[in-house]
């Protein structure tokens, strides 16, 4: 929910042992070169043979070699997702091949060159050599001796420059990076294994945009929930409907800092409702949809430029399904987060920093769990939560009221019970 920054280390890693490899393969076949590639222990092989397809690849190594698509900005990523739509239907006209042509690319990235599971797992793509028949290899592997200017970059480690705890898109679950000390001594090394972590959700779906699978800016640490059952397929950003005045239809974790488009608002209708009871698991927990350029476009702001930023936040709650993944999976933790602030008023605040010297920050830490500082939203849990229904509540008037009428709630529950 935070916008996420691409290290400057993850982009020349990136670039030096995927990007020199992946370009020398693309000029090859902007040549009519033999490319071969063995998938499933079956040896395949894909030429360029009709002058539109050598076209269409010099087209693309071009792109390629000018952008650094690879680690290109989100918005380049998408004007070249446009372009290459164009470009396919433009090359594939003259031989009445577009639709083989477009066939033909996904085989060979998804299966070859573009191979999303080979990097992920670990594998780097090596340098590609000729035979005697000007045939190439596509070769992926782990083997450090047969590399040359090995470097041991793939996702693990893009994972660790990121530096990032919580899913950006619910800020619920955990995302991140498991070791495996063992690995060495383990078969599953050698098969590319040896990290464990988190799904990667791809913004524009790698089944629709091939050439984009491995670049930086499409891809977003995420969790299972977020990616495999709420995202899946789910395409943001349709290349039909691309222009450049409304070029992002959807939030993108790489270019919007989400947390400024919407918050979370906690409107009860007594005290009772504020928190979770065993007999209802309901909580009046609604999402308010913001707009962070508002202040600055004012007047001015035409109908369907309110109707694009409106459909960026609808999109990505109902995509993500917020309103009610919090509503159902996390009510007991909001009504924490709702009773601890109940507690923490300025009286006591002020104490506690007192009594154990402790820093605005450290008392969030300590007694909220989390930090208020938005900056760190992809760091803590719920922080985007947090920090929303802090903010309600410090500017809630009848706060006094409402925490005095807490009080005598829970002293009449105690004796009761």
């Amino acid at each position: 929910m935070e916008k996420i920054i691409v290290p400057q280390k993850a982009i020349k890693c990136h670039e030096e042992t995927l990007g020199e490899a992946l370009l020398g393969y693309l000029k090859y076949l902007s040549e009519g070169k033999v490319l071969t590639w063995r998938e499933k222990g079956k040896e395949k092989q894909y030429q360029a043979t009709t002058p539109c397809c050598k076209g269409y690849w010099k087209w693309v190594y071009e792109e390629f070699k000018g952008n650094h698509i690879l680690t290109a900005s989100p918005m380049v990523l998408i004007r070249f997702a446009k372009k290459n739509d164009q470009e396919v239907k433009r090359v594939g006209r003259p031989c009445s091949k577009s639709k083989e042509l477009q066939d033909e690319i996904i085989n060979l990235t998804k299966e070859g060159l573009f191979k999303f599971d080979k990097l992920r797992s670990g594998c780097v793509l090596a340098e590609a050599k000729f035979d005697n028949n000007s045939k190439v290899k596509i070769r992926w592997s782990k083997a450090k001796k047969n590399i040359a200017n090995w470097k041991g970059w793939s996702f693990a480690e893009y994972f660790r420059l990121l530096d990032i705890r919580y899913c950006p898109y619910c800020n619920a679950e955990t995302v991140g990076l498991v070791k495996r000390k063992d690995a060495e001594e383990r078969k599953d090394a050698e098969e590319g294994k040896k990290d464990s972590y988190s799904a990667i959700d791809h913004i524009m779906p790698k089944d629709i945009y091939p050439l984009l699978a491995l670049s930086l800016c499409n891809l977003v640490p995420a969790c299972y929930k977020c990616n495999s059952q709420f995202k899946r397929d789910e395409d943001f950003f349709k290349v039909e409907k691309w222009s450049p005045n409304s070029p992002l239809l959807g939030l993108h974790p790489y270019v919007h800092n989400i947390h400024t488009w919407f918050r979370f608002k906690y409107e009860p209708t007594s005290v009772e409702s504020m928190f979770v009871r065993e007999e209802d698991e309901s909580s009046p927990l609604l999402v308010e949809r913001q707009n962070p350029l508002w202040n600055k476009l004012k007047k001015g702001i035409s109908g369907s430029q309110r109707d694009l930023y409106s459909d960026r936040v609808n999109t990505y709650l109902t995509v993500f399904e917020l309103p009610n993944s919090y509503r159902d999976l996390y009510a007991k933790e909001i009504n924490e987060i709702l009773m601890g602030e109940m507690i923490c008023t300025r009286e006591f605040v002020a104490d506690m920093k007192t009594r154990y010297g402790l820093s605005e920050k450290d008392f969030d830490l300590v007694f909220r769990r989390t930090s208020l500082d938005p900056r760190e939203i992809n760091q803590h849990r719920f922080a985007k939560l947090t920090i929303d229904l802090v903010e309600q509540f410090r500017e809630d008037i009848s706060r006094r009221q409402i925490i005095s009428a807490w009080k005598k709630f829970w002293r009449q529950r105690k004796r009761n019970v």
